[in-house]
């Protein structure tokens, strides 16, 4: 089946460990029939652990390390690097309905 849509989401990351499982948890029970989903990480430099968590227990997700710790940039990078169609821009703190 060709996919309807590509899709980018973009998160911005900033020693956020403690959301991450669940806010991975919401986007992996979406029905993504016709979708072609890319994730992109964009951290900005944590020290808690975020960045080999995101490497350890999502391996299907893009992780881009930010030299600055700015939210602004940082979206201007994953803008940049996707390839969706559409992008959407969700918290890490946040849970993704279906």
């Amino acid at each position: 089946m060709t996919a309807l849509a590509t899709v980018s989401v973009l998160t911005v990351t900033y020693n956020a460990i403690d959301y991450l499982a669940d806010y991975i948890a919401s986007l992996s029970i979406l029905d993504l029939e016709g979708i072609d989903l890319e994730f992109l990480v964009i951290d900005n430099g944590s020290t808690d652990g975020t960045q080999a968590w995101i490497s350890e227990q999502c391996s299907w997700a893009t992780l881009i390390e930010n030299d600055q710790h700015n939210y602004s940039r940082a979206l201007n990078i994953g803008i940049e690097s996707s390839v969706g169609e559409f992008v959407v821009i969700a918290n890490n703190d946040a849970s993704v309905d279906p």
